[in-house]
């Protein structure tokens, strides 16, 4: 048990750290209400799932809604995760921060229905 705890703190360390707004289980629940939003809506994600991948996809066929996902750049901001990143907005994430995930940081953005 106390191994499954320091594992999850482990995790949870590391995906604070890494600036993203969203770990990878909760990407492609977003993707749904991303595509019915009305407007655009940003996330800053780890590196994206292929159930996340899958969703956007599926999103995509079934509703007008159109989906963009970039690599992001340092200077991308992601501090209050919002919704407000916004191109290459001014932002606290270091070149170090973007370094913590295996994939990086990512920019999902959706133009919605």
């Amino acid at each position: 048990l106390r191994a499954v705890g320091g594992t999850a703190a482990a995790k949870l360390a590391t995906s604070l750290r890494s600036g993203e707004c969203v770990d990878e289980h909760m990407q492609d629940q977003l993707v749904v209400f991303m595509a019915m939003a009305g407007g655009k809506s940003t996330i800053l994600l780890s590196e994206p799932t292929q159930h996340t991948r899958t969703a956007i996809d599926i999103a995509e066929r079934l509703t007008a809604a159109k989906f963009t996902l970039t690599r992001a750049s340092v200077g991308v901001g992601g501090d209050d995760c919002g919704g407000s990143l916004e191109g290459n907005n001014s932002s606290s994430i270091s070149r170090e921060s973007l370094s913590v995930s295996d994939g990086g940081l990512w920019v999902l953005q959706c133009e919605g229905a």
